[in-house]
């Protein structure tokens, strides 16, 4: 999903896809934004970097993880890690 929301060129088509329709579908429930209109504003979203500056906000909202099963093979990270 990270590829996806960083723009990766070697992310998944198939995942951008799915994302960018199902985000479609969630911003056309704003009246504001209907008939189509939502996938252009979610590829918008997603193209420009907003997507991913929002969701690192929620990580960081989230802080950091204790699991440590979240935290095996993340770069720099392990379970071993204090």
């Amino acid at each position: 999903m990270m590829a996806v929301l960083s723009n990766d060129p070697d992310a998944p088509r198939d995942l951008r896809e799915k994302s960018l329709r199902l985000a479609a579908h969630l911003l056309e429930y704003d009246t504001e934004v209907r008939g189509g209109a939502g996938y252009a504003l979610a590829r918008e979203l997603l193209d420009s970097g907003a997507a991913l500056k929002q969701m690192q906000r929620i990580i960081d909202a989230q802080g950091p993880s204790t699991c440590r099963a979240d935290l095996d093979g993340v770069d720099g990270l392990s379970s071993t890690a204090s």
